[in-house]
Formats: C-alpha cells, structure tokens, sequence
C-alpha cells in the first residue's frame, strides 16, 4: 500500500496487495465467492437434517414420506456442493469451472428445499 491509498477494511486488502500480479484479481474474487459457498452450504445440510427430524414428528402420511426422502435428497446435494467448493478453493487451476458447478449444485438444493417447504407447509394430498 502506499501512501496515497487509503486504507482498506480487511476483506479487501488481499485483493490489493495481489492487484499487480496478471489474473489474481480474478483469483481472489472466485476465492470470496466460494468462501460463501462452502459455509453455506454446509449450514443447508443442518437445516435439511433439522426438517428432517420435524417432518418426522409429523403423521406419516404420504406428503411426509415423499418429503423426508426429498430433504435427504437435498441434504446430499448440499454435501457435495461443499465438497466441490473446498475443491475449488484447493485447486487454483480449476477454481473457475469448480465454482460455476458449486454454484448450479447451490441453487439446484435451494430449489429442492423451496418445493420441500412448500410441500410441508402445505401438505399437498
């Protein structure tokens, strides 16, 4: 840094100080974003396994089966969307391709968890 630049908060001064070397911008911005992908991720997976334990305190009815195995589903799908993002911080040569496909795993089990609350909320017979 020198002194004509202000300072900068913590999260971005990594980002500064590698902004001279040609594609480590690009780095670290994929590094941030898959920084939130992983402990997010890995969250869903607790909150996928808490609905579980609630749809079985539910009657086992035909909604609550098709649910439960929907959210175990979902559950998975998180798990390697973690996997796949601690890859792409690991791997600095594939971290782009790694993120996208973390990213299209990430929104596939929010899309899951969104027609599994709605199926909860509802209990569509």
């Amino acid at each position: 840094m020198t002194p004509d630049q202000p300072p900068l908060p913590a999260d971005q001064g990594a980002i500064r100080s590698h902004a001279n070397k040609p594609g480590a911008a690009a780095v670290d911005d994929t590094h941030r974003l898959i920084g939130h992908i992983l402990p997010t991720s890995a969250t869903m997976v607790g909150v996928c396994v808490t609905a579980i334990g609630i749809v079985r305190l539910l009657s086992a009815g035909t909604v609550e089966h098709y649910v439960d195995k929907l959210l175990a589903i979902d559950s998975v799908l998180f798990v390697i969307c973690s996997s796949v993002s601690f890859a792409a911080i690991r791997m600095a040569a594939r971290a782009e391709q790694l993120e996208s496909i973390a990213e299209s795993l990430f929104m596939a089990g929010l899309f899951l968890l969104g027609i599994a609350s709605v199926f909860m909320a509802f209990q569509v017979r």
